[in-house]
């Protein structure tokens, strides 16, 4: 009967959130962006062509009060994107950033419309 190996233990100190954590917080940022998404003057999704993403950065205090927003990748529909910053905008102040992240509170934040197809 094989020896059994020694019970290791350690005290280990979180530095930056877990993977899932992140990917929790990041939905979290574009339901409230989503929720604010409200604007007549964009397209609506059934309008376009082919699916499209945005990406927009976020720069948030700890408390979740937006600091910056900014569109760094484009849909390519001009009308969508403003609409989608102006969503960003309204959405603040948002949920808590968890502790600690790597890279301070700065976060992108990709949010995907397609046509409905039937």
């Amino acid at each position: 009967m094989p020896e059994s190996e020694p019970e290791l233990t350690a005290n280990l100190t979180q530095i930056t959130e877990s993977p899932s954590e992140l990917e929790n917080y990041l939905f979290l940022l574009r339901k409230a962006i989503g929720l604010e998404f409200n604007d007549r003057s964009a397209p609506s999704p059934s309008q376009l062509p082919h699916r499209v993403m945005v990406r927009v950065e976020l720069e948030l205090l700890k408390s979740g009060a937006l600091t910056s927003a900014r569109i760094l990748k484009s849909t390519g529909f001009k009308r969508l994107d403003d609409a989608v910053y102006r969503a960003a905008l309204a959405a603040s102040p948002y949920p808590e950033p968890p502790s600690a992240k790597a890279g301070g509170n700065r976060f992108e934040v990709e949010l995907i419309f397609a046509p409905k197809r039937f």
